[in-house]
């Protein structure tokens, strides 16, 4: 595991804060710049870990007092490892970072109690001051206070304290002995025991003899012999909670709920807001265009008004790209699921290539094609993984020059398929690889030189991440790129390689 420990005396006072912080990027140009450049200032020592399985083998051996995590890693995802140190009973403040920051993302974060959340790129100042008050307890008043002295002064608390302060939280907590009897309820849980009368106990008594709420009484769900941690339960008053329950050896279930009600309220909105204005552009549009067809057939046009005529077209067709790139993108976010099936993975490729192979033969390019045109399958859309390698294609034939060379290439490793995508284009600037997956991100040469929207790749990714598969670049300026694309095979028998 790539590891690095700073521990520099220059923390503002001259002293050395000690506390541990555990970095865990795929990006090592992000761990360098948080472990060598904005923490190492502080006097904190820092671990760093390149993939989200190396971070948890670190956090528990280590057991640091924050972890600053990217979210998209192969392999693990940040909230991932936040989810498994947790069910190994570490509970670890942690800062979650991620290039495509949306409320979906957000409402997970919430639900694995991730500690604070930051957009890429983001303000180094302010995630020093998110460290520095998480670490001194959500106060900058006390920089010797640390979550460790928070254990310390819990275990020192007897029963009677621990259940007060329980009883004074505000999310609702419920604790479920191994009989189906609830052995804990908080004043906010209280509030849902719709069927016991005010002031009468509820703790030794059955949920079912309590209350009504039907998606509280089935929160016990098993899949696979395991109890669901993560579930929605929805009041009459039409708030929803997240609930997070875990089984405790000789205790019984643990539920803490959170309300999670504006959250959704946002998502909603959202979707109303992205479909309506979808409508409401699409229809001017269309006018536009038609008018624009209909002055030709009232009479014959000058050079100059042919050029203008054909350069709206091509502002119409560039805005319309864009909604549909926006309304793909927005499908994705909020996870609408399109039924998949088994997918020959060589036919949707050479499907992409032969539709984009006019584009290429304008230009004198070479398309070349090695495809492994045996059984290989993948589990998909078919629409959706074709999108993926229609858009790298077509960047492929956009960023190289006439006469240039794109080769595809799929193979078999292992129990996954391995596509390449390369050119001998104009290449990707080492500093702007770590973001061109970001949303609306486009390098400084391409923006001036090439038309596009920056929202290609963030959907190429998301599809890929969608279909349990990664993605990654090799690329060289003025020599070519290479996309990888890596998805799991389909194997029909059993599941699994035989």
């Amino acid at each position: 595991m790539d590891r690095l420990v700073n521990v520099v005396s220059t923390k503002g006072d001259g002293q050395v804060s000690g506390e541990r912080i555990l970095v865990v990027d795929d990006s090592k140009e992000v761990r360098d710049f948080l472990a060598g450049t904005v923490l190492v200032t502080e006097g904190y020592i820092v671990d760093v870990a390149a993939n989200g399985k190396d971070g948890l083998r670190a956090a528990i051996e280590a057991v640091p007092d924050l972890i600053i995590t990217d979210q998209a890693m192969p392999e693990m995802t940040g909230i991932e490892l936040v989810e498994h140190l947790q069910k190994s009973g570490l509970n670890i403040p942690t800062i979650l970072m991620t290039a495509e920051g949306s409320e979906e993302i957000s409402v997970r974060a919430l639900r694995a109690g991730v500690a604070d959340y930051f957009i890429k790129p983001f303000d180094p100042e302010k995630l020093l001051e998110s460290v520095h008050s998480i670490l001194s307890g959500g106060s900058d008043q006390d920089d010797e206070f640390c979550p460790a002295d928070l254990l310390r002064g819990l275990s020192n608390l007897n029963a009677v304290q621990l259940v007060t302060i329980l009883h004074h939280i505000q999310e609702p907590v419920l604790v479920i002995d191994p009989n189906g009897k609830v052995t804990l309820c908080n004043l906010a849980a209280r509030e849902l025991m719709n069927k016991a009368e005010p002031g009468e106990a509820v703790v030794g008594r059955a949920l079912l003899d309590i209350t009504n709420n039907r998606s509280l009484l089935d929160i016990f769900q098993y899949v696979e012999g395991k109890l669901v941690p993560t579930q929605e339960i929805r009041l009459d008053d039409g708030r929803v909670l997240d609930a997070h329950i875990n089984e405790i050896e000789n205790i019984g279930r643990v539920i803490v709920m959170q309300d999670i009600t504006h959250l959704q309220n946002q998502v909603r909105l959202r979707n109303d807001l992205v479909t309506t204005i979808s409508h409401d552009l699409r229809s001017p549009l269309t006018s536009i265009l038609g008018c624009i067809e209909l002055m030709g057939k009232l009479g014959e046009l000058n050079t100059k008004q042919k050029l203008l005529a054909d350069q709206v077209r091509d502002s119409v067709r560039r805005i319309t790209g864009l909604i549909s790139e926006l309304l793909e993108h927005h499908q994705l976010e909020t996870g609408i699921e399109q039924p998949r099936e088994p997918v020959l993975l060589w036919q949707l490729v050479r499907g992409a290539a032969e539709t984009l192979a006019g584009k290429a033969d304008m230009k004198k390019q070479h398309l070349l094609l090695d495809l492994l045109e045996d059984d290989l399958r993948v589990m998909g859309t078919p629409s959706r993984l074709q999108h993926v390698f229609s858009n790298l294609i077509d960047n492929a034939i956009k960023y190289t020059p006439e006469g240039g060379e794109i080769s595809i290439r799929i193979r078999n490793e292992g129990n996954e398929a391995v596509c390449t995508v390369s050119d001998t284009g104009i290449g990707i600037p080492p500093e702007d690889q770590p973001h061109i997956f970001d949303r609306f991100y486009r390098t400084s040469h391409a923006t001036s030189d090439y038309e596009g929207t920056g929202l290609g790749l963030s959907i190429v990714k998301t599809i890929v991440e969608q279909h349990d598969g990664r993605i990654s670049v090799d690329s060289r300026p003025d020599q070519g790129t290479t996309f990888t694309v890596v998805l799991p095979i389909n194997f029909p028998d059993n599941g699994s390689k035989t």
